[in-house]
Parts: C-alpha cells; structure tokens; sequence
C-alpha cells in the first residue's frame, strides 16, 4: 500500500460530491487520504478499506470510516476483488478534529491474523 496524496481539508470536495450530505460537525473538518493497494499474495483477496485504514493526529484518538465518516466521497477506494499483482486505487475519508490535520498519520488496521499495524504519512 502506498498513500498517493492527502486533502487536509477536503469538505468542499466532499459536499461538492454529494450536495445533500451533511457538513462536518463545528471544530471539524473532512480529510482525503488517496491510496493505492497491491495485491501480492495468491489467488485473490478482498482488501476492506473502509474497515481497515483509519487515522490518527495529535489527539491520540483514532479516526475510522464508521465512526468518522465523511459521508459519500468523489472516489472512494473499491472493495473489489484483487488477484496477483491487481492493484485498485481510491479515497479513504474521515471527519476529524481541525487540530489534527496536520499531525494525521494512516494506519492499516488489518484482521487479526495479521500481528502489526502499518503506519503512513500523510503529508
């Protein structure tokens, strides 16, 4: 996995992408991770971002789609079925405090036979 950029502040984009979504609540704001994810395994794999990838800032309190969620976002990253060497390519997206914007880190929070957390910049 890789992230390919981030939008701090990417709450104009979001209600852009869906104009009847609701605004992030006052303090804070929508920000867009965009990754890309490789499949190198055997046979196929689904890869569950929505329930894997999550944030943390300078709070230390963590961000996930279900209980942070921005709502519909412009492209968000598929839960499709991946082969060998298949790679997708999407957003995550969270509603997080203001004050943690510059300080968010992306971790992959994977199924429990995987033991370790991986952590990626976002800036």
């Amino acid at each position: 996995m890789k992230v390919i950029s981030s939008t701090p502040d990417a709450t104009a984009e979001v209600l852009d992408a869906n104009p009847f979504g609701d605004p992030p609540a006052a303090g804070q704001q929508f920000f867009i991770a965009r990754v890309s994810v490789t499949f190198v395994g055997s046979g196929s794999a689904l890869f569950d971002g929505g329930f894997r990838l999550r944030a943390v800032g300078a709070a230390q309190v963590s961000y996930s789609e279900f209980a942070n969620d921005c709502g519909e976002i412009p492209d968000a990253l598929s839960e499709a079925e991946v082969f060998t060497g298949g790679t997708i390519t999407g957003d995550a997206c969270w509603s997080i405090r203001s004050t943690d914007a510059s300080s968010l880190t992306l971790y992959d929070d994977p199924a429990e036979n995987v033991p370790m957390r991986l952590f990626f910049a976002l800036r």
